[in-house]
Formats: C-alpha cells, structure tokens, sequence
C-alpha cells in the first residue's frame, strides 16, 4: 500500500478516453491534451515539439513535470486551465506524497489544508515512524519508497531554504555522500529544479490559499520589481490580521505595458480566490499605475480602504529636503567621503585603527538604492566618525577628490562648517529616519501613521524654533512647506481619513493631549445640538470627531451594502436602527462612556481591546468598524522584505535564474521558515527606542561597555545587498527629480490648528533613549441610551455630529 501511494504520479491519476483504452503504453494525460497542442511530430533522433494553448512557448517532448511548471505561472492561460494545473502540480509534489502517506501511516492524523505549516513535521514523523518499523518492513518497498518520500522533501528544503543551487545535486560531491549511506538514490538536478520544485511551491502556495480562505479582514499588498536577468514583475502579498505575510503571486511583466488595467487585473484575480468580502485593504507605493490601481480596486470591491504606503511617501519627503539647494553641498560631500572609502582600502584601515582612540563603535554606512532614508543613516555615522576622520587626517593626510583639502583638518573654517551643515542636515532628517523604521514594523497600524508623522513635526518644531540651530529662516520656511505638502497628499487630500479614525479608535490615545483644547475666549456662534439622553461631558475636540465621523460613516455604508459582517449587513428595514447604534456608539466613545470606559492595559493591543467588545450590544457596531481599521497592515513592506529574499537568491553567480525559478524558491523558504521561528509578542505601539537597529545604537549616547565593541566593527559597513554602494553620483535615488509637488513657502505646520505639537509624549516616540510613558486614562462609565426600533425608510449615510 505505501509503495503504490508513494510511487502516484500525475500520469496514474488520469484516466484514458474510450479511444486510448486499447493502446499499450502508458495512458494518455488529459489535462496535457488540454494544456499543449502539437507543433512538430517525433523525427528520428529527435522528441515531438508542444506548445502552449495559451503563448508561443514550445517544450521538446511533454514531460508532465515540465509542462506544469511553465502551465501554472502562464498568464495567458484561462484561469480555470492554470487552476487545473495548479491543482495537479500540487498533488504531485513531494509535500503531498509526505502528508498522504502520513494519511495512511497514522488515519488519525489531520492533515487538514488548513494547518499551514503541518507539513514540516510530518516529514520527521514519517522518518522516525520508518525506523519503528520491523526489519521485514525497512528492506520491503514499502519502507523505501516511505523513506525516498520523507528524504525528498527533507533535501528539497535543504537546497530551497539554504539558497543552494540545485547544480550542487548533480555534483560528484553531493552524490558520494548519499552513495555511503545507500538505500537512498537522489534526484538530478534538472527533477528537482523542473519538477519538484516547482511542484512543492504550487503545494505550498494552494496550502496558503486554502488557510487564508479561513480569516477575515485580510491585506492584500503589491510592488515592482526586476531580476538580474531583467524580468520584470509584480508581486502581490496577503496579510492576515496576525500579521502573517504570504508571497502569493509574482506576475511576470515582461511583453506587458504595466499600466493600472494591467495590475488591478491580477490584483483582483488574487481577491477573487480568497474571497472578495474577505479583504479590508489594500497598499501599495503611490507612482501613477499603481495609485491608480489601488483606485480601481477599491471602486471594484467597495469594502475594501485605499492605504497609501507610508514607508515610501515619508522616504519622498527625505528626497525632497535633500534636493533643497541649501543642503545640496553637504549632501554632495557626504557621498564623496563615503564613495572614497568604500573605493579606498587603505583610508578604510586608517579609519578602522583610528576609532577605538575616540570610543567610536559603528563606522561609515554606504548609501544604497533600495534602503530608506540611506542618506540620513550616512550622515549620521559620518558625523560619528568626524573625530576619528580628523586623527586621520593629521596622522597620515586624507585626500577626497573634489573637496577641500581642510575638510577634516581640526580647527579650520570648512571642517567646522561641514560638520555645522551635516548636524543641520541630521537634525531635520533624523525624525523623518526614525519614523521610517517604526513604520517599516510589521505590527504598526494606521493610528501609527498619523502619530508619527505628528511626532515628526513635533521634532521638526522643535529644531526650526531653536535661533542657535543656523539654519536660515528661508530655508524654514521651505521645509516647513514641503512637510505640509506631503501631510496633505497623505492625510488630508488623499483617499480617506483613514489614519486620523484609527488614531482617534485608539484607546490608548483617548487620554493624551494630542488634539488641541477649543479656545474658551475664541468667540464662536454654536448652534444649541439636539436633545439626547446623554448627560456626560462634551465632546472637545469637534473638528476632529467631525471628519472621523464621516470617514466612519463611509465604512459602515459600504459593509451595510457590500459586506459579509453579520453585525452590519442587516436588512434594508434595519439599516436606520443600525445608524443610529453607530452614531450613539461613537458618541459615548468619544465622551468615554461604558462600555468604552476601560483603560488599555500595557500588554494590549488595540484590536485586541476592541475585540473585547465586539460581542457588547452597546459596542458591536462600533468595534466592527475598529476591528477592520486595526486588522489592516498600512504598509506594503511584505513586498520589500521578498525582493530582498529575491536578491539573496538571484546573486551574481546565479544570475541566469528564471523569474519563476525564483520565486518557487522564496514561496518554499518563506513557507518553512516560518514555522521555524518563534511567534513574536503583538506591540501596542511601535516606538524608536524599542527598536533594535543600528540608527539607534548610533543616536544613542555609547557607554563603557558599548565602547569595547568598536573593534568588532568594520570601518565601512556594506549594504546587504552587493550592487547597492553609491559608486557613482549619479545612480543615486537622490539625483532623481520627484513628481511636481507644490511645497510654498510656510510659516507654521499644516496639523497645528489641531495637533498640540509641544508634547513631550510626540518628543518621546521617536527618542533614542527610553521615555516615560504620559498617557491618562479616564475612569468615568456611563450607559448607551435604549435605542426605539427601527423603521423601513431610506438610510441617508451622513454623519450627523449632534445626534
């Protein structure tokens, strides 16, 4: 019995026409009759040509493994043909023979889809059950080909999580070693990497499917990219409430004008197969195809929230302050002092000797391509080394073409202005860095976004209010301008006021002073608000709940209309009713009364606060709303952390790889790895000072212990990636002009008529050093009103901010 489930193969499952049942042979495979047609019949010495019904590609022969691996990734097949092949390569694959026989080695085990990473331990149980077994057993066919199944999958993750090349499997090497221990005979490097590969990633991809078929409030992600080998693609991510990223597709785009039809398409194919109502966002970068896309999607499954990627519109912001022409000179000298050292061995050991003296831990950080913020990360630990720089200078003379001979002499008039403007460069650039790697978190929320940028402009306040900083007051006024300007792209003229709602939903703002306090002596015409049941305190900051109410009151229209949620798609008779509750609901948030009166507490997140109350009648309607804004991930840094893994597998020395090679690889070692590390703790908030990153250690004051380490540091610290040193100006992210952005001139930042930026609790978000915690809970409980029934006429969805 093992050795026939073992041994299925694609071919056993198909069953023959009526016309092929008399042939000898083996049978005809149907699906492949459907997936190629005949282009050249069999020649003396030569195979038979095939091709693809659904492109111009050709296989010599139809092997059923290579005609799956090209079937499954093939864009221009009908969805249901490349569902089919899908499903076939995944039955074959060596992930699927370990749980089938696992099936029959142990019936009660559940080897249910839904366990996505079940399949990593059945391969050791099946190896430990094989060596239970009875001599009579070990030596049948049964026990090997037992063992054969558990060793395949075993060596396939071997080579795809490691990033070996399945070469290796053809290497005398490889097969001496399986050659000593016998009973074993491994597969050619061109099965592994045609056939099992391939197989294994449609079984791992089908098995994510499957599991994100179970959840609810999902993040569907997307992002541009290239191969060494210039194809182009865009991969699309989901992301679970958990923050459980999946690598589902990599669209090949070469051939194809990347246009937002384009994208949106296979974005929306994705969607489809997990289930439309199952999404709650999308994100993505904002350049032209892909905002547009994000619209289109949106416009197509309404229930869906447009998130622009944070992470990429804070590094712009960056972009722009540097392109500034008063910072161009430091700019333009930190990247030769650095393009000197990373060309220069010799001033790198000079360096590298000379930073111990000064107690100096980290050395030169190389501007990069694909790093946010690399410049600021440069300037940085540049100005760490400084003191280091100038021994060297007078010790052995420095010599940077292109800049001043004093650059770093001790004392002279260009060294204490360059260091003047690269602190003055830092301290405007700093803030922005910070936020960057809080937002880049996996466990950062769309309240996230709006607080730091406020903690940013709360730093940058501070740093222009300072007469002793230098910078001119033009200069103020231009940074101020393009803060403003970018706020406004993001958080006031774009898709929606999604931020500022999920900032207000937080519970564990509701106490802070972030929104400033109505001005009492302001005089001000009110008209008197409705009379309602409420007797609690009043609403401060009425602006503010005006536009969250609004944006609140959009969400809940397109779940009423367009939704799955049991709790808002009600009929159109109770549609009035369920406005009300919301409206009611909000209201006693806002005013903190029951059952919204309990403090957050310090190991909690917010969604976990608000699905506390998702089953509280006087809540329900609200925490539905504030479940799907804190489910979703506001970034798409699942698509950054995969074309890192592309680039650690697509190295120079394999830089013949096929896009599709590519990604069955990362698909598998995403999926196993996974499973390998431990769950980490859910964060409440993301603050700078809990990160552990090299910006920190550098911003941090560095202690006695912390000096002892310089050594162990090199002087120029490398990118991860090897092709991303500033060799040459002008390859540099900093030399491209941005889009036409309107940045005048400003006096003050564009948030202050709401945002009290001299709290210390902004300051403290993005401090290098621990902070105290200012945040003031509020006791009071009241009750919601009896709410009347409802009635059977229309719903107008505007938010009334009196009821």
């Amino acid at each position: 019995m093992l050795s026939r489930v073992a041994n299925t193969t694609l071919e056993d499952c198909q069953t023959p026409s009526a016309s092929q049942k008399g042939r000898a042979g083996r049978p005809r495979s149907l699906l492949l009759d459907d997936l190629t047609y005949l282009v050249q019949a069999a020649k003396p010495g030569h195979y038979a040509r095939y091709g693809c019904v659904g492109c111009k590609y050709e296989f010599s022969g139809r092997a059923t493994g290579r005609v799956l691996k090209h079937a499954t990734r093939c864009l221009k097949l009908s969805p249901q043909l490349r569902s089919h092949a899908c499903k076939a390569s995944s039955d074959s694959s060596p992930g699927a023979c370990v749980e089938t026989i696992k099936a029959k080695v142990n019936p009660a085990h559940n080897t249910s889809a839904v366990a996505v990473h079940s399949t990593s331990d059945n391969t050791v149980a099946i190896a430990k059950n094989t060596e239970s077994q009875d001599w009579h057993a070990y030596f049948a066919d049964a026990g090997k080909s037992t063992l054969k199944a558990a060793l395949d999958l075993a060596i396939l993750k071997f080579f795809s999580c490691n990033g070996i090349a399945p070469n290796a499997a053809d290497s005398s090497e490889w097969k001496d070693i399986w050659r000593i221990v016998g009973r074993y005979e491994p597969v050619s490097r061109s099965t592994m990497q045609d056939v099992q590969i391939p197989q294994e990633a449609e079984h791992v991809r089908l098995k994510q499917t499957k599991y994100l078929m179970t959840k609810q409030n999902l993040t569907i992600s997307f992002d541009g990219g290239g191969t060494r080998r210039r194809e182009s693609f865009y991969s699309c991510h989901v992301t679970t409430p958990k923050r459980e990223s999946y690598l589902i597709e990599a669209f090949p785009g070469n051939g194809y004008a990347h246009t937002a039809e384009w994208i949106s398409k296979h974005v929306l194919e994705v969607i489809k197969s997990i289930g439309r109502t199952r999404f709650a966002g999308i994100c993505s970068d904002s350049t032209g195809n892909t905002k547009k896309c994000r619209q289109r999607v949106c416009n197509a499954v309404p229930t869906i929230i447009n998130f622009p990627d944070p992470v990429h519109h804070t590094a712009l912001a960056i972009k722009d302050i540097c392109q500034l022409e008063y910072f161009s000179p430091v700019v333009k000298i930190t990247r030769r002092v650095i393009k000197h050292h990373s060309h220069s061995d010799k001033a790198t050991h000079q360096l590298d000797k000379a930073r111990p003296k000064f107690n100096i831990t980290h050395g030169l950080q190389t501007i990069g391509k694909t790093r946010f913020a690399t410049i600021i990360h440069a300037a940085v630990a540049l100005c760490n080394c400084l003191l280091a720089l100038r021994y060297v200078q007078a010790e052995h003379g420095l010599s940077i073409e292109d800049c001043s001979p004093q650059l770093f002499m001790a004392g002279k008039s260009a060294s204490l202005n360059f260091e003047r403007d690269l602190n003055q460069l830092i301290s405007i650039g700093l803030p922005f860095a910070k936020a960057i790697m809080c937002l880049e978190s996996s466990h950062s929320t769309a309240a996230d976004v709006y607080i730091f940028w406020c903690a940013i402009a709360a730093c940058l306040k501070r740093v222009l209010s300072d007469n002793e900083s230098g910078i001119p007051s033009s200069v103020k006024g231009q940074i101020r301008g393009i803060f403003n300007a970018r706020w406004r792209e993001i958080f006031e003229e774009g898709p929606n006021r999604a931020h500022l709602s999920a900032f207000f939903l937080h519970p564990g703002y509701t106490g802070a002073a972030i929104f400033k306090e109505p001005n009492a002596v302001a005089f001000n015409i009110k008209v008197p608000a409705r009379k309602d049941k409420h007797t609690g305190q009043e609403i401060k900051h009425r602006r503010v709940y005006q536009q969250v109410g609004e944006c609140l009151t959009t969400m809940l229209a397109a779940e009423v209309e367009h939704g799955k949620n049991i709790k808002l798609n009600v009929p159109s008779t109770a549609r009035k009713l369920l406005k009300d509750r919301f409206q009611h609901q909000f209201r006693a948030y806002a005013t903190g009364h029951y059952p919204f009166s309990t403090p957050l507490r310090d190991d909690q997140t917010a969604l976990e606060w608000w699905k506390e109350l998702e089953n509280v009648p006087q809540a329900e309607v609200l925490a539905a709303l504030a479940i799907k804004l804190f489910s979703i991930m506001p970034n798409s840094m699942p698509e950054e952390r995969t074309v890192s893994n592309f680039t650690w597998t697509n190295s120079a020395l394999r830089n013949r790889q096929h896009l599709s090679t590519i990604v069955s690889h990362t698909q598998i070692r995403q999926f196993y790895r996974s499973k390998a590390r431990l769950q980490t703790m859910s964060i409440p908030t993301v603050r700078f000072y809990e990160m552990d990153s090299l910006l920190r250690d550098m911003t941090t004051a560095i202690g006695p212990k912390d000096a002892e380490k310089a050594v162990k540091f090199c002087a120029l610290d490398q990118d991860d990636s090897e092709d991303d040193v500033d060799a040459r100006p002008g390859e540099s992210w900093l030399d491209d002009l941005t889009e036409s952005l309107t940045t005048d001139a400003a006096t003050e930042f564009a948030m202050e008529h709401d945002v009290e930026l001299g709290q210390e609790e902004l300051i403290s978000l993005l401090a290098s050093d621990h902070a105290i915690e200012m945040v003031a809970q509020r006791e009071s409980q009241h009750q919601e009103p009896v709410l009347e029934e409802g009635t059977n006429e229309g719903v107008s969805w505007v938010f009334d901010a009196d009821i």
